[in-house]
């Protein structure tokens, strides 16, 4: 009796383990979604910018404008290029919350075997 009150309680831990790493999982998607959100949004505003540029350039420009609009350009470049960065790392961090996820699952799902049917569990896709 003593044996199964500890194989429990290895259980109930190890589920705790489980959700931990949902919630981390989806906190690292969220962050993954609003960095990919940001991304189209600075990619959205480039391409108006670029837009406008060759608009004003069919009607005349005059020199110091377009200087300008070439200096915002290549600012939005390179906040471009720092999101795709970003990006990068939280899809990397998403695939180390999903690794670290499925492998506490297995734990658990071992446990469980262990100790009987349970009707918790955590699904994550």
């Amino acid at each position: 009796m003593a044996q199964h009150g500890a194989l429990e309680t290895l259980k109930d831990l190890a589920e705790k383990e489980v959700d931990d790493a949902a919630r981390l999982l989806g906190e690292m998607r969220r962050g993954c979604q609003q960095a990919e959100e940001q991304l189209k949004m600075l990619i959205d505003y480039q391409n108006e910018y670029r837009s406008n540029l060759n608009t004003d350039m069919g009607n005349g420009i005059a020199s110091n404008r377009w200087i300008n609009y070439q200096q915002f350009i290549q600012t939005l470049e390179k906040a471009i290029e720092q999101h795709r960065l970003q990006l990068t790392q939280w899809t990397q961090k998403v695939d180390l919350a999903l690794k670290s996820w499925r492998e506490k699952k297995a734990a658990t799902s071992g446990l469980a075997n262990l100790t009987g049917p349970t009707n918790r569990g955590s699904a994550v896709s």
